[in-house]
């Protein structure tokens, strides 16, 4: 990913398990980036959370140490991303 380039991006957890389904879990989502946004390293366009993936329409403005090309570390959950440059 570039910065300042607006994707959309579909991230989805492994063997598309229904981990999302809970509100307290899409609220620890929503306000990851909504920190992120406040800090002026993203800007969120739209988002939508479903039970096992999400889409976000956004840009980076800054790096955040989780861009693609970093490697799982022990702690992260593995999953399917793709993102498409618009």
């Amino acid at each position: 990913m570039q910065f300042d380039n607006v994707y959309f991006w579909t991230d989805t957890i492994k063997d598309w398990k229904r981990l999302l389904k809970l509100d307290k879990y899409k609220e620890v989502i929503i306000s990851s980036l909504q920190e992120l946004t406040d800090r002026k390293m993203i800007r969120v366009y739209g988002f939508v959370i479903m039970p096992n993936h999400l889409h976000i329409v956004w840009e980076m403005n800054e790096p955040n140490g989780k861009e693609i090309g970093t490697p799982p570390g022990p702690t992260q959950v593995s999953t399917n991303t793709r993102a498409t440059q618009f």
